[in-house]
């Protein structure tokens, strides 16, 4: 075997990126959720002038991937060694609903995040993207993509105008005091993760009076099948002090993209028609931390093989697996430096009436790869409290302005620019507090 070969064979027997997995089955080759870079700790940062240059769609994806690899870094830093299953759409999708219900600057700061030009454009053209690449999904038989969001709300809390219509047929009445609540809510997540994700919520908060779940399921066959005869028990080296015993399968001959760059090696295996695929990287002397953190700052995104130009004689090896993981969200957001939009008083506030906090943004993610193909179902939970908003204070103690008009026209009684009020009879003086 020459050199060349040599660089052809991957033997995964070093730490699988979970991560990437999670992230990196692909909605056709060069669309979304390859291995892209994420902006580091400012925000801003994050609407930068290569933004601006792709197409509605690809901002979308780019954005998502930048968010996902934001989040995969933190979990890592917190938790090393550990594996980060991360589905930034489901994230971004709760984002969304809460941000149809808060105000501008709160709107503002989640397009900023996700890498939207604006939160209006940002949030339609999703929605529309999303509804696509489930319909291409759709129109396949070895693949499977679906969505749904649920959001319930106490009789005593009316969901205001714009959030109940953005809400739509989703958004449904609920006594969360009621002992079947949490039942419910599990068996509807099930429903919608093809029964991979079963007891997403443990249980409810008393106070809780909205809660936000969206879900989120993929199933895809691999295009060229692993052969269950070419699986074996194999060392997976993970840096610990015992290597684990694996099922590791064996493709000796499989053509699928791959390059080697800075990064590792990547390789693309296509799923279903190649609409989908999965992207494996195998880190490079950084390791899979190092990886992330480079990932996570390099503002370029990282080259992923062309299924054309890249197409390759592949001799692969990787484990079958399942793993399975829960992160809160908001958690992560802050320790990448994204927890802007989170920290304003009125996040979320404008969704019912009367006001609503949001809590906790927990996620759970599966993630199973055979010799057939490869499942994720990812379910995303926001409870929602009464909100202890703190009243905007007002003091009219300089000259001021007051208009008395019919509320719905318009139309002025009075146009008043007020220097000095005189005070009228039964007024206090200055200091005296009023009886």
């Amino acid at each position: 075997m020459n050199g060349k070969q040599d660089a052809m064979r991957h033997v995964i027997h070093r730490t699988i990126p979970a991560v990437l997995i999670a992230l990196g089955f692909c909605l056709g080759p060069g669309l979304v959720y390859k291995v892209l870079a994420a902006e580091g700790p400012d925000v801003a940062a994050r609407n930068d002038a290569a933004l601006d240059t792709l197409a509605p769609e690809r901002r979308i994806a780019v954005g998502l991937e930048r968010l996902g690899f934001c989040l995969g870094a933190a979990a890592l830093d917190q938790k090393p060694g550990e594996n980060a299953l991360i589905a930034p759409l489901g994230a971004a999708r709760v984002l969304d609903m809460i941000g149809q219900g808060s105000p501008l600057p709160v709107r503002q700061a989640i397009a900023r995040t996700l890498g939207w030009t604006t939160f209006l454009a940002g949030s339609f053209a999703s929605r529309v993207y999303a509804e696509k690449v489930s319909a291409q999904a759709a129109a396949q038989d070895d693949v499977s993509f679906g969505l749904a969001t649920g959001i319930w709300h106490a009789p005593t809390h009316k969901p205001r105008l714009h959030f109940a219509n953005a809400a739509g047929k989703d958004l449904m009445r609920q006594d969360f005091a009621a002992p079947d609540t949490v039942a419910a809510i599990n068996a509807w997540i099930s429903d919608r993760t093809d029964g991979q994700i079963t007891s997403a919520l443990a249980d409810i908060p008393r106070d809780t009076v909205l809660l936000i779940a969206d879900a989120l399921a993929f199933s895809g066959a691999w295009a060229q099948p692993f052969d269950s005869q070419e699986t074996t028990t194999a060392v997976f080296s993970d840096k610990s002090p015992m290597a684990a015993q694996v099922a590791m399968m064996h493709a000796p001959k499989l053509l699928a993209a791959h390059i080697h760059n800075d990064s590792g090696d990547l390789v693309a295996l296509p799923l279903g028609d190649g609409t989908f695929e999965a992207l494996l990287v195998l880190p490079g002397p950084a390791g899979l931390r190092g990886f992330a953190k480079i990932a996570c700052h390099r503002t370029g995104g990282i080259e992923a093989p062309d299924p054309k130009a890249d197409l390759h004689s592949v001799d692969l090896s990787m484990p079958r697996f399942k793993v399975e993981g829960s992160v809160e969200v908001d958690r992560l957001l802050h320790a990448a430096g994204l927890g802007e939009a989170l920290d304003h008083p009125l996040f979320g506030a404008a969704m019912t009436t009367p006001p609503t906090r949001p809590g906790q943004i927990q996620q759970h993610v599966t993630l199973h790869v055979d010799e057939a193909g490869a499942k994720v179902a990812a379910a995303t939970l926001t409870i929602g409290t009464r909100a202890a908003v703190e009243p905007v204070k007002v003091t009219l103690d300089r000259p001021f302005a007051i208009l008395i008009r019919q509320r719905e026209s318009g139309l002025p009684v009075l146009v008043g620019l007020i220097n000095r009020p005189t005070p009228v009879e039964g007024t206090p003086s200055s200091g005296t507090p009023a009886k």
